[in-house]
């Protein structure tokens, strides 16, 4: 079955996408109920953009459920996707042990995986030491951080007490209420 519509021939499923209600009128290549294929070419684009908006409020509700998922499946989404980053940061070593040394990519990945858990524990081994030097020096580092900063401290504090002896001076006392009379003579005193 064609459809023509604009002197353009359209399939059945035009039609079923609901493009455009005109699109039902023509059947074969011949016009039915005496309209012509290029009437109301506004239905046709008005069609399509309500298909576009429909398309675009459905993927925006997609996106949302999406999002809420995965704020929901956190717990298990971060560890996937850190093995997935590590899978893709290993796979050309393990490809490289496969094609260059002739192993098999099971025997690779577990050959990286060890490195990788050997090279960590090593890591981690090595600032022990340091880690604990550190620690044990942290109450004098701290002094002497504190001893350098003192003579920053000193004019701050001069200057917090010179602030408030000036908000005093500028405060108003609060023992007597201060009146303010006028000693000028007004124009109707006369």
């Amino acid at each position: 079955m064609k459809l023509i519509v604009n002197d353009e021939p359209t399939t059945a499923a035009a039609n079923s996408l609901g493009v455009a209600d005109t699109l039902a009128n023509a059947v074969d290549g011949q016009v039915i109920q005496g309209t012509s294929p290029k009437a109301k070419p506004e239905t046709i684009h008005r069609g399509r953009s309500d298909l576009r908006s429909l398309k675009r409020g459905v993927l925006a509700i997609l996106v949302l459920l999406i999002l809420v998922l995965c704020s929901i499946a956190q717990e298990i989404l971060v560890p996937m996707v850190l093995a997935l980053l590590l899978s893709l940061l290993l796979s050309p070593v393990v490809t490289f042990l496969e094609h260059v040394v002739r192993l098999p990519r099971a025997l690779g990945s577990l050959l990286t995986l060890a490195a990788v858990v050997a090279a960590l524990v090593f890591g981690v081994a090595s600032l022990k030491e340091p880690a604990q030097q550190w620690i044990a020096s942290a109450p004098a580092t701290m002094q002497t951080i504190e001893q350098r900063f003192r003579s920053f401290r000193e004019p701050i504090r001069q200057a917090q007490e010179a602030s408030k002896k000036i908000e005093e001076l500028t405060q108003p006392s609060t023992t007597a209420p201060q009146t303010v009379v006028s000693a000028q003579p007004s124009l109707l005193s006369n």
